[in-house]
């Protein structure tokens, strides 16, 4: 090979080689601009996820403080007509409060990914049943038939207190802000049979 040729050689080479470099980059740049605008849009989604869930948790503060302060209100007007029940109604909208705290807490927790499951193994029917329960204030405030119905047997299984609570709690508190003055809402735990064995 001739001097001039090797010349020409080396200079297309490193034609070649700064194009296919500049070509990198620009595909390095587009696609890390590309994930930039990807992590910005999801970003935007969760920050908008996490103001809508806020603020559907905040707005459901108000019916069992609205029902406390009613409540209160009733027992210093008539003692004697509210004071078996009066504290009852009180404790259970207090432990609807109590469950959205730990909600927003929950929405913190995951956030932060420090969410574990912490299974116990217990009777779904009677933790149903109590779930269920406290929202009968609820439900009478806006004169609901609130009934819980099981095949009179339990049911143990494993399932986390915290997590089943809060599915439970949204299922019938949704069910009662969404039905009509006057209708029902009715909770049923059945025992449905498998060949894998039973679940609830």
């Amino acid at each position: 090979i001739t001097p001039r040729a090797n010349t020409i050689a080396n200079v297309a080479e490193f034609v070649w080689i700064t194009a296919a470099t500049w070509m990198l980059m620009m595909f390095f740049v587009r696609d890390q601009r590309r994930f930039q605008r990807a992590e910005a849009e999801r970003m935007r989604k969760i920050n908008e996820a996490r103001t809508h869930l806020y603020t559907n948790v905040s707005h459901e503060f108000r019916t069992p403080l609205t029902l406390i302060q009613g409540m209160a209100e009733q027992l210093e007007k008539d003692p004697g007509k509210w004071l078996a029940r009066g504290p009852v109604k009180i404790r259970e909208q207090s432990q609807v409060l109590l469950r959205l705290v730990n909600q927003m807490l929950d929405i913190a927790r995951i956030e932060a990914g420090g969410m574990e499951p912490e299974a116990i193994h217990g009777d779904l029917v009677r933790f149903t049943r109590h779930v269920t329960g406290s929202f009968r204030g609820l439900a009478e405030y806006k004169t609901l038939d609130l009934e819980f119905i099981d095949q009179g047997m339990p049911v143990m299984t494993d399932y986390d207190t915290d997590k089943l609570m809060q599915v439970l709690s949204n299922l019938v508190a949704n069910a009662i802000k969404f039905t009509p003055s006057g209708g029902s809402v009715t909770v049923k735990v059945t025992r449905v049979c498998e060949a894998s064995g039973d679940k609830a």
